[in-house]
């Protein structure tokens, strides 16, 4: 049926407008922007509503004159679905996708009043059980959508069990990334000298939030074992959240504050990556992270949590190491035997960029996703089967 479509073109172009809670930095708000920047710009005309705040990332979307509609709703705000309408009634979108709780409450329901014809949630994973209120009504909420996406088979599964929601209405697709260039030798010494590492022999850093859920805690704490065998190594934590002063703190009672770097958010993540000897991820519950994806395909060597959809792109010995969550021993461990075995990493960082060419690239993505608007633009008579027109 793609194919059908790319040969004779819709008559018009598909407005489909996603609605989430803001685009800051974080992994949900990229497979947002991605979506809008490389869904097949000759069949589909994006555009984003952010229910609280813009975020950083909405200024790559205007760039690229895709429209973002902020409504600067305060929380809670039980009629923000009036606001949604109103968006709805400028922008006339024929697909709605919702990107996690708070979004498809005010989306969901803002669209059925309007009759938007087609209508996807995507849930990016979160801690279960929810809050039982959120639970329920997305129970309900979701008997008005045609398909629910999910990240991981974990949170399809979560979905099953804990909303009752229907597996035939749940699909699988994984996060996917475009992937990280591998930068010249002379480009990472720079990055090195700008983030004042250049002394150090070893370079082991993670990119995320700097929230609870990322377990960065665990990662400091494991940091003194790493250095009583490894003395002249280093430790970067690039992004920003609530637990920035908390971990800052933390590694000043460790005392290890000379060896541990707190970039604060960088925007160009491939500057740390290209110089990291091992990347890290700590989390002690997750989705599939954009940024394990990215490491992967910058062939870093990987020590990840074995939680959420992780074990999915990482498999334990063959493309990184797993260990259990919570655990700054076993982190301590798996990183210092990555130290002692150059060719071990090179080994997990190369099988590492292989899986990710195989299953998470974002063409992958981008592809899943406009099978599934397609197939029921289809259903929905909007598009003709046949001819590939419409509406």
């Amino acid at each position: 049926m793609v194919e059908n479509i790319h040969m004779q073109h819709t008559v018009k172009k598909i407005p489909i407008l996603f609605i989430t809670s803001n685009l800051g930095i974080g992994g949900l708000e990229r497979v947002v922007v991605q979506l809008c920047l490389q869904l097949d710009k000759q069949l589909f005309t994006p555009a984003v509503c952010c229910i609280h705040f813009k975020g950083e990332l909405a200024g790559e979307l205007e760039s690229h004159n895709i429209p973002v509609f902020n409504l600067k709703s305060r929380k809670p705000n039980y009629l923000a679905f009036k606001k949604v309408i109103s968006v709805i009634d400028e922008f006339k979108p024929l697909i709605i996708h919702t990107h996690n709780i708070n979004a498809s409450i005010d989306g969901i329901i803002a669209s059925v009043i309007k009759k938007v014809p087609v209508k996807i949630h995507t849930d990016h994973a979160r801690q279960f059980p929810d809050k039982y209120r959120y639970m329920f009504a997305e129970r309900i909420l979701n008997c008005f959508v045609n398909k629910i996406i999910a990240v991981t088979e974990e949170t399809k599964q979560n979905l099953i069990r804990f909303e009752k929601i229907n597996s035939k209405k749940i699909q699988v697709i994984n996060n996917g990334v475009n992937g990280i260039e591998l930068r010249t030798k002379s480009q990472n010494e720079l990055t090195r000298k700008e983030l004042g590492v250049e002394n150090f022999q070893f370079i082991i850093g993670t990119v995320a939030r700097l929230e609870m859920q990322k377990g960065l805690i665990y990662l400091l704490r494991a940091f003194p074992m790493i250095l009583r065998e490894f003395p002249n190594t280093c430790l970067i934590i690039t992004g920003q959240g609530s637990q920035y002063e908390t971990l800052r703190m933390e590694a000043k009672t460790l005392g290890i504050e000379k060896n541990v770097k707190l970039t604060g958010p960088m925007l160009e993540i491939c500057q740390v990556l290209n110089i990291l000897d091992i990347f890290v991820l700590s989390s002690v519950w997750e989705g599939l992270p954009m940024a394990l994806l990215e490491a992967m395909s910058c062939m870093r060597s990987i020590v990840a949590t074995k939680v959420g959809g992780i074990p999915q792109a990482i498999i334990d010995g063959e493309s990184g190491i797993l260990v259990p969550p919570a655990s700054s021993n076993a982190l301590a461990l798996a990183i210092c035997v990555l130290l002692k075995d150059d060719s071990l990493r090179k080994r997990l960082a190369f099988s590492a960029k292989q899986r990710f060419e195989k299953e998470f690239t974002a063409a992958r993505m981008i592809q899943a996703h406009q099978k599934i608007y397609l197939d029921w633009l289809y259903q929905k008579r909007i598009l003709d089967a046949n001819t590939g027109t419409g509406w």
